[in-house]
């Protein structure tokens, strides 16, 4: 009896405790914070140690995300099935966390690189993005090719990203050109408390080849050869293999790590590969004990893989039995996620995903992007243009960008300017409605300058250099061709200036020689002549057209949908009223409310006002290779 006394007294002050966590307001310092979230919190994680999360667990376990391109805001403006943020995906690490303990199983979060490039919060050098990417609980970083393109970004990363992390953001191959050091470790180990497991991690790049001046990648074949690399192999402390590879998929290159490390380890040591670079959601089992999984782009996706660690499982002896490939993916299960925060909840069967950490790296995101003037307006669309379509498809992006921008804002309609640019150089889709400058920068985030390596080509010259670059050909499995032309009407005998983006200068500058034979001035930048002076840029060309000829103008008095039949600059788009629609809906709910009260009355009763429960909202995200 006194125990059972003591155990409701307990659960008594509990209760008592979280009555009194809701009535209090805390106030951290990104703003504010009610504690009825945190009971929520609370709350929730009891929810979820009291039900399994429906994953495929194993000895050792990892949450990952990969090429995420400063999308760190989420996609909740335009694709709400994508609507989670980098602090909903915190949370979420951070509930998932919490079970992964409960269970007594080991779960790691890492980030296999690219963080730079893709949204306006990625900068030159990333000073504003870095410290939100360090609020994220990550045990291994890896780096990408992104995050090497510029001299600036390379001191800022080296100096002030890498040693937040405490030895754990990794560089096997890549190092710094002045010291011929690495930018972070070439290798580092993890340690599983419940499996009591020791992983030996490496980050290795692709053999890039167009990085900036302050930094050097070391080609794969070399490093797996050199003393270091065998060294640590060659100790076996360790447990299991984690290669962080921001590579494709099925890259060579995974299975030339790959055969260096069974040549050292052998062939039952188990080995993930974590890989990336190509934008794609796959998975490739390798051999009996390793297998390469690669989990989208963009946020758009949160990857779990697991593995186990050597000596738990028998070795196979049939490897041309169906069977073998079966067990393998068994033992190197893995699942996509899509970043929907109703989808992620569900999966941890809580009602709300944020936790108080996370809930504050999402007010930081959302400063930053104000304090940057990301969500500034700078006209409508009148429709989506969506990046994957042809050049002659109705509402092309790169139609879009080639037929009308690219006209009225560089070439000034003159059709002896012909500007070129490969198809990698716009990177999202333009939506429908409102154009924010986080949505321009999304679009075109390279901001290149625009440079001429041509003046007074003949036409003939010119098409034959276009017909050297495969410029109009439609690429593989795709409705883009690898570089877009402003103009494809040339004249033999007519002459053009040739104008290009800086990225692709130095290719085209070298096709143009090779076609004439003769010696072609180096590349040049174009001046802008507006006011403000300074170079050209891809970014400011379409910014600058969207405010001329994208205005946003009330609801047409003339009916009908205020986007129908909207040239460019005589678009109509009625004006966002949350606060007038709020107080209709506000009206109509107390209406209803008050007639239903005079109907119970009359009825000669009163209703105890039992409230149905919220209907639950399952998200259905869709995943599109890109």
């Amino acid at each position: 009896m006194t125990k059972c006394c003591s155990i409701a007294r307990s659960w008594s002050l509990l209760a008592l405790a979280a009555a009194i966590l809701t009535t209090i307001t805390i106030t951290p310092i990104s703003g504010q914070i009610h504690a009825e979230s945190f009971a929520r919190a609370y709350r929730n994680l009891a929810s979820t140690r009291a039900t399994d999360v429906d994953l495929p667990w194993g000895d050792i376990n990892v949450l990952v995300l990969t090429d995420v391109h400063s999308w760190i805001a989420g996609h909740g403006r335009h694709e709400s099935n994508m609507d989670a943020d980098y602090g909903d995906i915190l949370s979420f690490y951070q509930k998932l966390k919490e079970y992964a303990n409960f269970r007594e199983k080991d779960l790691f979060f890492v980030m296999n690189g690219d963080f730079m490039d893709g949204t306006g919060l990625s900068t030159t050098p990333p000073q504003h993005l870095t410290p939100l990417l360090e609020h994220m609980e990550w045990d291994v970083v890896n780096l990408g090719n992104h995050e090497l393109y510029d001299n600036q970004t390379v001191e800022w990363v080296a100096n002030n990203f890498v040693p937040h992390w405490k030895g754990n953001y990794l560089t096997s191959n890549t190092v710094l050109t002045e010291t011929g050091k690495p930018i972070g470790n070439r290798y580092t180990y993890l340690y599983g408390k419940h499996s009591n497991s020791t992983i030996l991690s490496f980050g290795f790049l692709y053999n890039f080849k167009g990085n900036c001046k302050a930094s050097h990648v070391e080609t794969v074949q070399d490093v797996v050869r050199q003393e270091w690399f065998i060294n640590v192999l060659s100790k076996e402390n360790y447990d299991a293999i984690l290669v962080m590879a921001h590579m494709h998929v099925t890259d060579p290159l995974v299975d030339v790590i790959r055969i260096a490390i069974r040549n050292v380890v052998g062939n039952d040591m188990p080995i993930q590969f974590m890989t990336g670079h190509s934008h794609i959601r796959s998975y490739k089992v390798l051999d009996d004990f390793s297998a390469s999984f690669e989990a989208g782009k963009f946020l758009d996706t949160v990857g779990f893989a697991s593995f186990p660690k050597k000596g738990t499982t028998p070795a196979f002896k049939h490897k041309d039995d169906p069977f073998v490939l079966n067990r393998t993916e068994m033992l190197f299960p893995h699942v996509y996620m899509d970043t929907n925060r109703r989808k992620l909840a569900d999966l941890l069967h809580v009602e709300a995903l944020p936790t108080p950490a996370g809930m504050m790296l999402s007010d930081k995101i959302h400063q930053t992007q104000e304090m940057l003037s990301l969500m500034e307006k700078l006209g409508c669309a009148s429709h989506t243009f969506p990046l994957k379509s042809g050049l002659d498809e109705p509402f092309s992006l790169w139609g879009l960008y080639l037929t009308e921008v690219i006209p009225a804002m560089l070439t000034q309609h003159d059709k002896s300017t012909i500007f070129v640019q490969s198809t990698g150089g716009l990177r999202y889709s333009l939506f429908e409605g409102n154009v924010v400058l986080d949505d321009v920068v999304s679009v075109t985030p390279f901001n290149d300058t625009v440079y001429k390596i041509g003046s007074d080509v003949s036409g003939s010259t010119l098409l034959q250099m276009l017909h050297v670059t495969h410029i109009n050909e439609p690429q593989v499995g795709q409705k883009l061709p690898k570089y877009g032309v402003s103009c494809t009407d040339f004249d033999a005998n007519n002459k053009y200036d040739i104008l290009t983006a800086q990225f692709d200068s130095a290719y085209l500058h070298n096709r143009l020689q090779t076609v004439t034979g003769l010696p072609v001035p180096p590349p040049q930048p174009i001046h802008s002549k507006t006011s403000g002076g300074g170079y050209v840029k891809t970014t400011k060309l379409w910014v600058e057209y969207i405010k001329t000829y994208w205005p946003c103008r009330p609801f047409s008095s003339l009916g009908g949908h205020p986007l129908e039949a909207a040239s460019p600059d005589t678009i109509v788009v009625q004006e966002e009223k949350p606060l007038a629609t709020a107080i209709f809906i506000s009206l109509v709910v107390l209406g209803v409310w008050m007639h239903s009260r005079q109907a119970d009355r009359r009825r000669g009763y009163r209703q105890i006002g039992e409230m149905p429960s919220p209907m639950k909202i399952y998200g259905n995200a869709k995943y599109s290779q890109y």
